[in-house]
């Protein structure tokens, strides 16, 4: 058996062919929407597009989706739709696993049969193993582009002049933010830079709560999920997979994208209640031990591999004695 991630851009959809020929069940991962969308956001020029489900797949190629390059796009566009096309996907994947409901719903809504598509999370390793004395700050950790919603969270951070935000990550609107902090002196924002490890971990730990402010759909919201693992609330957009993870006013706050008053509004509700973050915070890590467990994750998995295998056993069956 074969367990495929992304095919893009070295091993290419050819690969579901060549294990197809082989007879090999094969279980496919759909970590982004590069399925439906070459760029895999379903986004662009600043808000969600999709072009390429209602105009098809070389929509990209026209819009020059993929580092602004006609070749570039035209390559990842010309892939996908092979895959399509001959029935790759259709045919020769057993199983697909969907790390949301959100991303579930897309692959069924291609064409997919229910049947085929489980939904199977991400986990996380660590988990808060106590009371952690939480900071006055609210931390953003992630990409710094433009569909992850940084310049909308900077928007909202002009509105609390009494919040404490750090950034941590990096990303092509780096130099844009740095602008954005000295022109903006009276917002207390910080640049934290690449972190890892047990900084990292401390950083989100001691966070009052975390921010997912994405613009674009996000398939699972690891961010998100390290952050409820740790003991720390989320305040996220409504966009893909972070509504099933993140649970309204349980585990944390869901907002609107794009929307800086919704945000700051929902910054506030915890930035002003302290009491309310901490208690989600506790909500955020005994719900993280049940559902973003390895344990979990590793029964989930083995118990897809085992119906992948007896469904590529009864296809080969019915292949042999002819059966349509």
């Amino acid at each position: 058996m074969a367990h495929v991630h992304n095919v893009f851009p070295l091993i290419s959809p050819s690969v579901y062919a060549v294990l197809a020929a082989l007879g090999v069940p094969v279980v496919q991962t759909v970590h982004n929407f590069r399925l439906f969308c070459p760029n895999g956001l379903f986004f662009r020029s600043g808000q969600v597009c999709e072009e390429c489900q209602t105009r098809g797949l070389f929509s990209a190629v026209r819009r020059r989706c993929l580092h602004g390059s006609f070749l570039v796009s035209a390559a990842y566009a010309g892939g996908v739709w092979m895959a399509w096309r001959r029935g790759l996907l259709r045919n020769a994947v057993t199983r697909f696993i969907a790390l949301s409901q959100f991303g579930a719903e897309r692959l069924v809504g291609r064409g997919l049969p229910p049947s085929r598509v489980t939904v199977l999370g991400n986990f996380v390793e660590r988990f808060a193993e106590g009371p952690v004395r939480k900071g006055d700050y609210v931390l953003y950790l992630g990409r710094l582009s433009p569909e992850k919603g940084v310049m909308t969270l900077l928007e909202a951070a002009g509105r609390l002049p009494d919040m404490q935000l750090r950034i941590a990550g990096a990303g092509p609107l780096e130099d844009e933010i740095r602008r954005w902090v000295v022109s903006h002196p009276e917002a207390k924002v910080r640049l934290e830079g690449i972190v890892a490890g047990e900084v990292k971990e401390r950083l989100i730990q001691e966070a009052l709560c975390t921010v997912v402010p994405s613009e674009c759909f996000e398939s699972f919201g690891l961010s998100a999920a390290e952050s409820l693992s740790l003991g720390t609330a989320v305040v996220a957009t409504r966009m893909g997979g972070l509504p099933e993870l993140v649970e309204n006013g349980v585990t944390g706050v869901i907002c609107e994208p794009g929307d800086p008053e919704s945000l700051a509004g929902a910054l506030a509700t915890l930035v002003n209640e302290r009491g309310r973050a901490e208690a989600m915070g506790k909500e955020a890590v005994a719900s993280a031990r049940v559902y973003l467990s390895p344990e979990r994750h590793l029964r989930g998995l083995l118990g897809i591999y085992r119906r992948a295998v007896v469904a590529k056993g009864r296809a080969g069956e019915r292949g042999r004695s002819g059966e349509p």
